[in-house]
């Protein structure tokens, strides 16, 4: 189980002209480190709760008048 937390305090600023210091974070991680934490992601944004682990299926019968 993932219990890591994010740090909602953390600010920082970067020129335009640099390279994006994530992306050199995530070029240097292994392809398992990068599937957990997009899996940490999804938690987050869709919480831990079984009804989230499945996509809704629902669909819905339209009848229409005869002609």
């Amino acid at each position: 189980m993932i219990s890591e937390r994010i740090d909602r305090n953390f600010f920082a600023i970067h020129h335009l002209q640099d390279e994006d210091p994530d992306a050199q974070y995530w070029r240097k991680q292994s392809p398992q480190d990068r599937i957990l934490a997009i899996e940490l992601m999804r938690r987050i944004n869709y919480g831990h709760s079984i009804a989230t682990a499945r996509l809704a299926r629902f669909f819905e019968i339209a009848e229409f008048p005869p002609r």
